[in-house]
């Protein structure tokens, strides 16, 4: 089947590029090759293209570099929809202190790098973040994948102990990714990669039988005939590497003054000598191998690669940044003595990037030539493109565009959503004397073979309409709206990824592990203590076992799950949790007392919100010269959306009253700027913004977006973090209170009694989902008359319910 994408190759300007392309894959020396002036619909057509000419050429799979790691997903989407094995390689967080830390990231970077190892991917699409982070040696993951077949000879005990070896984390019932359970001959185990858990069933030393099951309901659902195991993760701690960390961590130890770091190591020690999982084990990475890789190292088993990079500026900016908060990052444990210098390697130095493009291939595909320089390339392409609307239901301005292109000769594709909606189309044009020819059913036509002044009309998707005009071909689209789509696309994935990651509402007794807390919604907190079969006046049932204080059991019948829920609340230091007693008043006590703290809240809500309603508050002047001046030097076009924000943020900053309002909007859509945009006012009109975040990482981001974005203008940035030194501090705190401070960045910090404003005017928080409620309201108490602007992307039950009841305003970011 032929791709939509291959009309590219009509331009004499593709042909000229995919001829020097396969030139530099096997010349002696390389020189990068420069692509300007594609829209975004032609650059991804070229794209595909492209990466299946290198792979035809050299059979090595293509590497493409962006600037944003969403968009890496879209892309690498969008290439397996045009029929290429694509793949996404995603960044990892690393997990620098003692906490329970998914791995579903670093499974999906294992699955990818041994796709690239064994060949079997075309394209690996990615981002210098996530390319240049430390992983697992190439050698060491060929050594550590195995497969296994049906009727393969293999003792339990052995399997059991190669699983352990990679990681695997042995369980009473696999549920998830990365674990195992063994009973018996009979052993479960989810591999990364697949998409169910699989049960090995063995005969002796023989695997008799393999199949997939559910694990919710345990039931078998296919045989496997083949499965290849991975490592649970890329951070394995073999017992070389624990005996390293364990002489790093005492010496730091031996060095160590301050108890909270006394402390923080002791456990780490204690977790190392008792074989306990590592949660911290990303802080030793530089101990964990004897050598480290990055993905530019499992391509480097190529003798070429062709490496992609769309937007070089935004990449290399990408990589600065992202490198210089690591580098902080690191520092910060350094200079802690958390960590020693040996063990604190995490991410390739920039250079590293430079040197791989190198001794490859490199394709810049830019809009612009930013980011190239001043190098010498092998060619220099330019095509004449430009992006065609989005047609939908918009009949006039299709025929409208037709009839101009159908004079020029042109060759049109035009491409619906669906068979059905190619043969309405077609009908339609035939009416208005537009002869069409149907492609829907014609799956290897060539469409390098169209003619001048056709039109062609198939199902299918496209990243977006183009014209190239050499050529004089176009791709339209008929759908309603790709944008639309693609914010669709991107607000569906974050809702799977919500419901999957929620985990505490129980879907099925699976999601319990025995002697795991539970809370009964009439008896309170309990232990599960597995499943029980019971048998009551001749009737026999299934009852989940609950374990209260003293012998007191309590015997929930597996249909009635929705009387029990995991129990999220605080334990001891040694992971207990008092239980509570059937029958007795603790529990009615506790609830008692958690609904009266909610009541003293909402009420304490009621009066603050009252008495700032009734409190005037500071109406900013219009906007001056030098407020437009600073809206207008933002480097991108803001959108509609953004414009509207915007418009209503200021309005009511110039009301006399003070401001309550919600910005709303996906990750990307560009609240920061309209932030900034409405600290700027604020500053201009002689008051101190505070803008409250919940990380130290999105603290240090914002404040080098907020210098970056105020540079040239007369305002004060700072920053209150962990970064910086008690000296430091000190020295901020005095300044905010003389008022030599315009725009103080922070975390919890701010919500110090140390901190003092000369004359707060706006409060911003960022991610208020991630603060508790007092928090929030903290600095409205003590600055009752200031402005508040509350950034979301995901706003809680309760914001959003003031916002839709009015005593908050709402404001939207529709777009990117």
């Amino acid at each position: 089947m032929r791709s939509i994408t291959s009309l590219i190759r009509l331009d004499r300007e593709y042909r000229s590029a995919a001829i020097t392309l396969k030139e530099q894959l096997t010349a002696a020396k390389t020189l990068p090759i420069v692509v300007n002036g594609l829209s975004a619909g032609a650059a991804f057509a070229f794209l595909a293209e492209s990466c299946r000419d290198a792979k035809d050429a050299t059979g090595t799979p293509a590497l493409l570099l962006v600037s944003d790691e969403d968009e890496a997903k879209r892309i690498s989407a969008a290439l397996s929809g045009a029929g290429l094995r694509a793949r996404a390689y995603p960044a990892r967080d690393l997990i620098f202190h003692s906490m329970a830390a998914s791995h579903d990231t670093e499974r999906e970077r294992l699955t990818v790098l041994s796709a690239v190892l064994a060949g079997e991917v075309d394209v690996v699409v990615t981002t210098p973040a996530a390319a240049m982070l430390y992983t697992i040696p190439e050698s060491l993951l060929v050594s550590l994948t195995f497969e296994l077949r049906l009727g393969d000879t293999m003792a339990p005990e052995a399997l059991e102990k190669r699983l352990l070896a990679l990681g695997y984390a042995k369980v009473d019932m696999v549920d998830g990714i990365g674990q195992y359970a063994r009973r018996g001959g009979i052993l479960d185990v989810f591999v990364g990669g697949e998409s169910a858990p699989v049960r090995l069933e063995f005969f002796g030393d023989e695997i008799d039988r393999m199949e997939s099951f559910d694990p919710i309901t345990q039931r078998v659902s296919g045989s496997v005939p083949t499965l290849s195991f991975l490592p649970a993760g890329e951070t394995l701690v073999s017992e070389e590497a624990r005996a390293r960390i364990l002489a790093t961590v005492d010496r730091l130890l031996a060095k160590a003054k301050d108890d909270e770091i006394r402390a923080k190591l002791e456990k780490e020690k204690n977790a190392l000598e008792n074989r306990l999982p590592l949660e911290f084990r990303d802080k030793y990475e530089g101990l964990l191998y004897d050598g480290q890789s990055t993905l530019f190292s499992y391509f480097d088993i190529y003798p070429r690669t062709a490496t992609y990079l769309l937007g070089t500026a935004g990449i290399r900016e990408n990589l600065k940044k992202q490198s210089e908060l690591l580098r902080d990052e690191r520092a910060a444990l350094l200079s802690q003595g958390l960590v020693g210098e040996e063990a604190a390697s995490y991410f390739a130095d920039p250079s590293d990037l430079e040197d791989f493009l190198g001794r490859n291939v490199a394709v810049h595909l830019n809009p612009f030539s930013g980011g190239v320089g001043t190098m010498r390339v092998s060619g220099l392409f330019g095509f004449r493109c430009r992006r065609t609307v989005s047609y939908g239901e918009n009949a006039s301005l299709l025929f409208e565009d037709l009839t101009t292109f159908r004079k020029a000769l042109y060759r049109v594709l035009i491409v619906c959503e669906n068979k059905q909606g190619a043969a309405s189309l077609i009908s339609s044009l035939g009416q208005n004397d537009f002869p069409a020819v149907n492609l829907c059913d014609m799956p290897d036509f060539d469409y390098n073979s169209m003619q001048n002044g056709m039109i062609y009309v198939t199902a299918g998707e496209i990243y977006e309409g183009y014209e190239l005009m050499m050529a004089k071909a176009a791709v339209l689209s008929m759908a309603q709206d790709e944008g639309k789509r693609v914010v669709a696309a991107r607000r569906e994935a974050r809702i799977l990824r919500r419901a999957g990651g929620a985990g505490q509402r129980l879907m099925s007794y699976a999601d319990l592990s025995v002697g795991d807390y539970v809370v009964h919604r009439k008896y309170g907190i309990g232990r599960f203590e597995g499943i029980s079969t019971v048998t009551v006046d001749g009737a026999t049932r299934d009852y989940i076992t609950v374990q209260y204080a003293g012998t007191d059991t309590l015997f929930v019948p597996c249909d009635r799950l929705e009387m029990i829920g995991k129990y999220i609340g605080r334990k001891d230091s040694d992971g207990a949790v008092k239980l509570s007693k059937m029958g007795g008043t603790d529990w009615s006590r506790q609830t008692a007392k958690a609904k009266s703290a909610a009541k003293n809240i909402a009420k304490d809500l009621i009066r603050l919100y009252a008495e700032r309603q009734r409190r005037p508050g500071f109406a900013f002047p219009k906007d001056s010269e030098m407020e437009e001046e600073f809206d207008a030097s933002f480097e991108f076009a803001p959108t509609d959306s953004q414009l509207r924000a915007i418009e209503e943020i200021k309005a009511d900053m110039e009301r006399p009253v003070p401001m309550n309002r919600l910005l709303c909007g996906d990750v990307g859509f560009g609240k920061t700027e309209v932030a900034l945009r409405a600290a700027f006012k604020a500053v201009s009109g002689g008051k101190q913004v505070a803008f409250l975040v919940p990380t130290t990482i999105l603290a240090l981001q914002h404040y080098q977006t907020a210098l970056s974005r105020m540079r040239g203008y007369p305002v004060t940035v700072e920053m209150l973090s962990r970064f910086r030194t008690p000296k430091e501090e000190e020295a901020i705190l005095r300044r905010l209170r003389r008022g030599e401070i315009d725009i103080l960045i922070g975390t919890h910090k701010l919500l110090s009694k140390k901190i003092e404003f000369r004359d707060l005017g706006l409060l911003i928080i960022d991610e208020e989902q991630r603060f508790g409620v007092a928090q929030k309201e903290k600095l409205k108490e003590q600055y009752l008359n200031i402005d508040v602007l509350t950034l979301s992307a995901t706003p809680i039950p309760r914001t959003l319910n003031m916002a839709m009841t009015g005593i908050r305003d709402m404001s939207i970011i529709e777009e990117a």
